[in-house]
């Protein structure tokens, strides 16, 4: 006798898996079984058992092959998958019976998808049974909707049946034309209810593919401007070494890293950020043409392990990153990196995938044990041995926690450094190897005070470069940013930790880490004297970060992660630079620099778009200030972005800025929109001794003289055109004094004298002689050497009456005398108290002086500010304090962002 037990294995409302055991309780063994059940539930699949009949929602089954045999006392279990779950997950009249089994069972039941365009109009699904039935089969086909619903084809409810000896049947469904542009979608048709067969597919997924495609893309090309550049030494192709503090290339020319990091394989993502809104080679070609020479990668230990993920990548902007691991997308990046010359730092940024610096603050743990790490170095520099793209390998991110020079092999960071660095020249000794500090008293990562006395040992000593980091005072206020002597103090404590590294050439240093959003003033004044330092010393770096995802810094992309942020771009601009993507050979000279033309489209496209290009002259000439080019931009599906490289002729002349064009034509799959962009080549040289001097004349005129002619002076002959702005700016003479409207002067090539005339209003005041400035600007093409010119006016009125006194005079002709100190001063700024009297005999109408000063005036009282020119403010009276009778004085103030630097001299009257 068997017995029959059932249970719900599994229930997620939309369906089920259920299970029946069958117990043998007679006293003989059984040779097969059958089992009968009632079902309110369609079975989809079923394991361990085979259905011979199916009348409604009665269904019997049978054993298999290998379970057909139940010794007294055993058990065995079949099971199944239903749809719907919930209440409806139930058998009834279950029975079990032992007896002969094999007779045929029944026929397999399926449907096959299909895809179908919308102008097809009808959508054939072919429904199959496995084989033939001397009965009549039947099975209910419903369609449901998913992406596509009733506006996308018309639902369909029947009945399919089967006559005997048939085995395919057509399911048909009208398929509905629209005007939408939109993606494929897609719609299920299900099968239910089979009479006289088991349903083996339930389902099939019908796709419709839109026949509209979206408007063509409009293309546009953007003017750039370019520095000229000057001709630099280009590195060979191949591995770097170390000599003294400089990094040679395989010809022994220097070469300077020049850097971002581009985090994010190092966190639970195990992928570089940014992969979630824009493709990787675009980025990285971006990174190339601002300028960068080389990325530094952190990574994580955990992301080298077999079966690590990467995440937070759309696959639709990055395809080619599909299925990958956090490993081979790496391998992807060297490759990419090696075609467009960028070289490639790999970080050990933590031992388990997180953010930040590992929390132990070792170089080993969180899961990683010293062997492993050593060992996970060996693997990587055999996997990148072949290919000096990878120029240096930073062994570990900011080991805080670590000691410097010990002995102690759990702490002292010099050995475990040592260590990795044997394992790594035993693989690949051609790799630099990149030794950061420890923490103590300074940056994490940038304490490397302990190298003098125990330098990193190692058998390649021409590989070794020390990675320090450094940061302003926004990162942490650390106590020298409250130093009386900020920033001057900031060279000496930068020579402590790190700096005489490369000072006394125990080896090159890069600083693998520094950088801020620059929003605090002390961090300004930071960059300000750390750029200049890393240039003296001759160091390479890599800024902190690519990435605008940094809490604390920001990164050299904005939020969008599209557009540079410009104000980091130009604080780099001194030291950023050098190529380092020379073909094999010895490198050299290179008298080309690159700019990148960026043409773009409105918007994705889902086809192919190609637009031809060509240069054009404008004042630049093909073959002397730039190379002639051509070509054709093929634009994939769904990219919108492509950069046109041409090169710029270097030099060292100094010159006129020079421009010429870029043509785009013959747009296929989009319409032109900017079809001309100009490519400004700024000309960058010292033009001190080649390009004439400019200087405006001081003049005199009689009140009533009506006109004066100011003339302007080239000190030699120039072959260009020189222009330059002429502005009036007031002192005792103002309104009512002159006109004057600015003006734009220009010198012919040969012309050295120009002149402009200034009109001079008589009045009937007695007043004394006053003055007036003409102000140079806006100068091109010669050097600025005197941009002031004094007009003096005399006084032709005679007869004034009492109280007409003069407003202001240099040296102090009218009686004008004051004293200016310093009241409050602070790192960045200080506040000014002054006074001005009238020492004469007669009453003041009015009043100004001139104030010398490098510091920048950012609030103003009791006087106002009439003008200002390099050093030097035109400072007058407020409208409510204009007159000073003799003897009278005013206190007047001033606060200023600056150096407090007023000397005895600060005042001239």
């Amino acid at each position: 006798m068997l017995s029959a037990q059932y249970a719900t294995v599994n229930d997620w409302s939309t369906g089920f898996q259920g299970a029946i055991t069958l117990t043998n309780d007679a006293g003989a063994a059984v040779e097969g079984w059958r089992v009968s059940f009632r079902a309110g539930f369609e079975l989809t699949q079923i394991w361990g058992a085979r259905i011979v009949a199916r009348e409604g929602d009665l269904i019997t089954v049978e054993n298999l092959s290998w379970n057909a045999a139940l010794a007294p006392g055993e058990a065995l279990s079949f099971g199944f998958l239903g749809a719907p779950g919930g209440e409806a997950a139930l058998v009834s009249e279950l029975e079990a019976a032992a007896g002969e089994t094999g007779e045929p069972v029944l026929p397999l039941v399926s449907v096959a998808d299909a895809e179908v365009s919308e102008t097809d109009g009808i959508a054939a699904l072919t429904l199959t049974l496995d084989r033939p039935s001397d009965s009549p089969v039947s099975v209910t086909v419903q369609t449901l909707a998913g992406s596509a619903d009733a506006a996308d084809f018309r639902p369909v409810s029947e009945v399919v049946v089967f006559a005997p000896g048939e085995t395919e049947a057509v399911v048909s469904v009208e398929i509905l034309d629209d005007d939408l542009v939109e993606g494929p979608e897609t719609f299920t048709l299900a099968l239910s209810g089979a009479e006289g067969a088991t349903i083996a597919d339930a389902s099939a997924t019908v796709t419709i593919l839109s026949d509209d495609r979206p408007e063509p893309p409009t293309i546009s090309v953007a003017p750039v401007e370019i520095a000229e550049g000057d001709p630099r030494t280009v590195a060979a192709a191949g591995w770097f070494s170390t000599e003294g503090s400089r990094i040679v290339d395989a010809a022994g020319n220097e070469v300077t890293l020049t850097g971002v990091n581009w985090f994010g394989a190092e966190t639970t993502r195990g992928a570089p950020d940014g992969l979630h809104t824009r493709n990787w080679q675009d980025m990285m070609d971006q990174m190339a043409e601002l300028g960068f020479n080389t990325i530094r990668l952190p990574f994580s230990n955990d992301a080298l392990r077999e079966g690590a993920e990467a995440h937070s990548i759309n696959y639709a902007l990055n395809p080619d990153l599909q299925g990958l691991s956090p490993l081979e997308i790496i391998d992807l990046i060297v490759d990419y990196a090696g075609e467009i010359g960028l070289r490639i730092i790999l970080d050990n940024h933590r031992n388990a995938a997180g953010d930040g610096a590992s929390s132990n603050g070792l170089w080993y743990g969180e899961g990683v044990s010293q062997a492993q790490w050593v060992a996970d170095w060996a693997m990587l520099a055999e996997r990148y041995a072949d290919d000096p793209t990878v120029i240096g390998m930073d062994l570990s991110n900011e080991p805080h926690g670590a000691e410097w020079g010990t002995g102690n092999p759990d702490r002292d960071w010099r050995l475990g450094a040592e260590a990795a660095i044997e394992a790594i020249h035993e693989a690949n000794p051609e790799v630099l190897v990149l030794v950061e500090g420890i923490g103590g008293n300074y940056w994490w990562g940038g304490n490397l005070s302990g190298v003098g006395a125990n330098p990193v040992r190692l058998e390649q000593e021409d590989k070794l470069v020390y990675s320090p980091h450094a940061y302003p005072n926004s990162i942490y206020s650390q106590p020298w940013f409250s130093d009386p002597d900020f920033p001057d103090n900031l060279p000496e404590i930068w020579d402590q930790y790190w700096g005489y590294i490369a000072r006394e050439g125990i080896a090159p240093v890069l600083v693998g880490e520094f950088g801020s959003r620059f929003e605090d003033p002390k961090d300004v004044a930071w960059m300000e004297a750390f750029i200049p330092y890393l240039d003296e010393l001759g160091a390479s770096w890599t800024f902190w970060s690519w990435n605008p995802n940094s809490g604390d810094t920001g990164g050299i992309l904005a939020d969008d992660w599209q557009t540079p942020i410009a104000g980091k771009l130009e604080a780099l601009a001194p030291i950023l630079g050098g190529d380092l993507s020379a073909e094999p050979g010895e490198g050299g000279i290179d008298t080309i620099t690159e700019v990148a033309v960026p043409v773009t489209l409105s918007a994705p496209y889902d086809a192919e778009v190609r637009v031809d290009w060509q240069t054009a002259d404008g004042t630049a000439r093909a073959g002397v200030d730039y190379e002639a080019a051509s070509g054709t931009l093929v634009f994939a599906p769904g990219e919108t972005r492509k950069v046109i490289t041409l090169e710029v002729v270097a030099d060292t002349a100094a010159g006129p800025d020079r421009a010429f064009s870029v043509l785009l034509t013959g747009a296929e799959g989009g319409v032109l929109e900017t079809a001309e962009a100009t490519v400004t080549i700024r000309d960058d040289d010292d033009a001190a001794a080649e390009l004439p001097a400019l200087a405006i004349s001081d003049a005199a005129v009689g009140e009533g003289d009506g006109e004066v002619l100011v003339e302007l002076h080239l000190d030699a002959p120039s072959d260009e055109a020189v222009t330059a702005t002429v502005t009036a700016r007031a002192g005792t003479a103002g309104e009512g004094d002159y006109a004057f409207a600015p003006v734009e002067v220009a010198f012919a090539p040969g012309q050295t004298v120009a002149s402009v005339a200034v009109s001079v209003i008589d009045d009937a005041l007695v007043e004394g002689d006053e003055h007036f400035d003409l102000v140079l600007g806006e100068v091109e093409g010669a050097e600025l050497a005197d941009g002031t010119g004094r007009v003096t006016i005399a006084d032709n009125d005679t007869d004034g009456g009492p109280g007409g006194g003069t407003g202001g005079g240099t040296g102090g002709d009218d009686g004008l005398t004051g004293s200016i100190a310093i009241d409050d001063a602070w790192n960045g700024g200080f506040v000014a108290r002054g006074e001005v009297s009238n020492a004469g005999t007669a009453a003041l109408d009015g009043w100004t002086f001139e104030l010398v000063t490098e510091a920048q005036i950012t609030n103003i009282w009791n006087a106002t500010i009439l003008g200002h020119e390099g050093d030097t403010y035109l400072l007058g009276n407020a409208a409510y304090n204009a007159e000073l009778a003799p003897g009278q004085a005013v206190d007047w103030g001033f606060q200023a962002a600056g150096q407090a630097d007023l000397g005895p001299d600060a005042l001239l009257f």
